[in-house]
């Protein structure tokens, strides 16, 4: 009797011992997928999950010379008119699952601005100057003016095709350069014609 006991509560105990082993097994599988998802998330940047429509060129993000840069690496985005590619011009759209683009600034780890979007300067909603702010997921927590509406080009709405505009949600305009061509000029999100960027 004793020993059927003792038996009894050591296969307990094993049983025990073998299911906190199978959870610690299934806790470290778990955290090892949601930690990169995380600090993805944590950096600002789209969530992992996003549709990508396009990405820039091989000759950079921009509408004629006027190129994305986030000078000094962030947070003013001003027009690059020397060539790409070059330092600070690292910029992709993302499309969120409800459908709003967003236009990410990911040069890579490092730089402070990296995983930051294209929205209102300061994150101000009465200041249309280009800067970078937080992305937010899904548009939750989304930085004033992040959110756009791609328009690809297609040859009769405005952009030859392999080319884009960007229509900003809260300002109901065009993300666009102040002055064309010019090295410098500050980006806007309120342009009220359209401006097509060579991202396909």
């Amino acid at each position: 009797m004793k020993n059927q006991k003792e038996n009894t509560v050591k296969n307990q105990k094993e049983n025990t011992v073998k299911k906190m082993r199978w959870l610690y097994r299934i806790g470290t599988l778990v955290g090892a997928i949601l930690l990169p998802i995380g600090a993805v998330l944590a950096t600002g940047m789209p969530e992992a999950s996003a549709a990508t429509p396009g990405s820039p060129a091989p000759g950079g993000f921009c509408a004629g010379s006027s190129c994305l840069n986030a000078w000094g690496g962030g947070p003013f985005v001003n027009a690059y008119t020397g060539g790409t590619p070059n330092a600070n011009d690292d910029f992709y759209f993302f499309q969120n699952p409800n459908g709003n683009v967003v236009i990410a600034f990911l040069p890579g780890s490092g730089i402070p601005w990296n995983g930051y979007c294209v929205g209102d300067a300061y994150n101000e909603s009465g200041n249309a100057r280009v800067s970078l702010d937080p992305c937010g997921n899904n548009g939750q927590g989304a930085g004033w003016g992040t959110q756009f509406e791609w328009i690809q080009g297609n040859g009769s709405n405005g952009c030859p095709s392999g080319y884009s505009a960007f229509y900003n949600l809260h300002w109901r305009g065009y993300l666009g350069p102040q002055q064309s061509g010019v090295n410098g000029s500050p980006f806007y999100v309120n342009k009220s014609g359209k401006v097509c960027f060579n991202v396909g």
